[in-house]
């Protein structure tokens, strides 16, 4: 985890609202915007971007929450919340800061920021598990609120990502590969990309890359034999350090077919010839 200085924790949650791409969490017990323009802005472009934002507060308290109304932001309120915590992504910040102007001024807070992965799957669990599973939560009329996978995505069970992760291990065991209780990460599983699987296989291309165009066009090419029919989708954000692209099944799961699947599909890139495209755009391949 990495230290932030106290008069810098501020500009680093703002950094983080700004490089959201899909889902941002803010846990923050007290919120005052009413004077911080600069944070009310970096809310209203995460909106425009169409970034799903979850914004938990505390619900016995007098605070003004209509800032995050009026921007589109509808809160959950939590009883005797004092916990802080900023996600998006791809990292967290757990901090002694709430979303008040007047704290970014005069208060003397500490923060640490993580983009490790199962640091940051740590914080998505306590949020999942304490924050919108609280008996508060239960008892009103917000339901319970899946943070870690999006609406449509079907959510695996720590025994089947179990399955997942030693299949892959069995099958890439020269690579390093890391389990959380949701899904599975590799950083070097493909030369030019991170690995992540759940019930879609996501690979994550950093931007930074000036050969994604031809890695792209190169993987449309390949034809990938499969048990389930999959929609392929491409997503690009220029607010974000990565682009993705994402296999994702249309119908009906058999588990050990769909780890097959996406086995194939990993093994179809490594034993292609995109290495040939890779060299012709970096000479370090």
């Amino acid at each position: 985890m990495l230290f932030i200085p106290p008069l810098e924790i501020a500009a680093h949650i703002m950094t983080l609202i700004q490089e959201s791409e899909r889902k941002l969490i803010i846990v923050s017990p007290y919120v005052n915007l009413s004077d911080w323009a600069k944070m009310v802005k970096c809310l209203e472009k995460a909106i425009s971007r169409g970034v799903e934002v979850i914004f938990i507060a505390r619900r016995n308290a007098k605070q003004d929450l209509s800032v995050f109304k009026n921007i589109g932001i509808n809160p959950i309120l939590i009883d005797d919340l004092h916990a802080k915590v900023y996600i998006n992504d791809n990292y967290g910040i757990v901090t002694s800061l709430n979303l008040v102007h007047y704290s970014d001024i005069n208060s003397i807070d500490i923060a640490y920021k993580t983009d490790n992965e199962v640091e940051k799957e740590e914080l998505l669990r306590f949020v999942n598990k304490y924050v919108l599973n609280s008996k508060s939560v239960q008892e009103s009329k917000t339901s319970k609120v899946t943070l870690i996978t999006t609406e449509n995505q079907i959510r695996f069970n720590e025994h089947q990502v179990n399955q997942i992760f030693e299949s892959f291990c069995s099958k890439f065991w020269r690579c390093n590969i890391n389990k959380t209780s949701t899904y599975i990460f590799c950083s070097a599983l493909l030369p030019f990309a991170d690995v992540m699987v759940d019930s879609r296989l996501t690979i994550r291309i950093s931007k930074q890359r000036t050969d994604f165009d031809e890695i792209i066009k190169f993987i449309e090419t390949i034809h990938f034999p499969s048990f389930h029919d999959f929609s392929i989708e491409l997503k690009l954000n220029s607010q974000n350090s990565y682009h993705y692209i994402d296999f994702v099944p249309t119908r009906t799961i058999e588990l050990q077919k769909l780890i097959a699947d996406y086995l194939n599909v990993v093994d179809l890139i490594l034993n292609s010839s995109i290495h040939n495209v890779l060299k012709k755009q970096n000479s370090f391949w």
